[in-house]
């Protein structure tokens, strides 16, 4: 499968896989903190909802050093039938996995994920933006205003009408299995509020679990000289 396997002293460590951009090099297709400001601003000015999906088992976490068996995680059933070695068509019923090591961590996991989602995000209408890989647009005919979709690691997030947002959600579930379609809300520890006349975006609950953790939330407040 494909999977590291360092159980062999004298292999060689995996060589990174290197490429011009940092998405494929933190092995996730990740959209900018800035795409998905522009996301939620332009459905704020249109009036779009954002629709957000979570891609389940997008990489398989494997701690242990006993080899085990696994189903193929969303997408690289596709990519073995697309490659020479797929002897026969993927089943689950058929075909497993044998994890020697954590798929997360091998140089070639972020490219395999991109380069499927891109293709099958590409089949519905949407196009890449030049400043940012995993950030898309889809122009659509008027009245209607263009769709957008970021990619943020295994979250999926999808600007659009009601209707088509819906669609747009439902044809990516039937290429990879999803924990189901909900308005967005938290997204890498940023919340996103739906208001009567726009969105919020805020990191309260981010920094009140920071707080929590390092034990300040029991510490008395201060006044300050500073404006909020």
């Amino acid at each position: 499968g494909s999977s590291i396997n360092r159980s062999r002293a004298n292999d060689p460590e995996p060589v990174p896989y290197e490429a011009s951009n940092a998405h494929y090099r933190s092995s996730s297709p990740t959209a900018s903190y800035d795409s998905l400001k522009l996301q939620v601003a332009h459905a704020a000015n249109t009036g779009q909802v954002l629709k957000q999906a979570d891609i389940n088992d997008f990489y398989i976490l494997h701690p242990n050093e006993q080899p085990y068996l696994a189903r193929f995680p969303s997408g690289l059933d596709t990519y073995y039938n697309l490659t020479s070695a797929g002897t026969s068509p993927y089943s689950s019923k058929t075909h497993y996995m044998i994890v020697k090591g954590n798929l997360w961590g091998h140089p070639d996991a972020g490219r395999i994920a991109h380069e499927l989602l891109c293709r099958l995000i590409r089949r519905l209408g949407f196009l890449p933006s030049p400043m940012d890989v995993a950030f898309y647009i889809m122009p659509r005919p008027p009245p209607h205003a263009p769709a957008t979709l970021c990619l943020i690691v295994d979250d999926i997030v999808v600007g659009s009408d009601e209707a088509h947002a819906e669609y747009i959600m439902n044809e990516i579930a039937k290429h990879y299995e999803t924990k189901g379609t909900h308005p967005v809300s938290d997204i890498c520890n940023i919340n996103i509020t739906r208001l009567p006349d726009g969105y919020a975006m805020d990191q309260t609950e981010y920094t009140h679990r920071l707080l929590r953790r390092h034990g300040y939330d029991v510490l008395p407040a201060s006044t300050t000289p500073l404006e909020s």
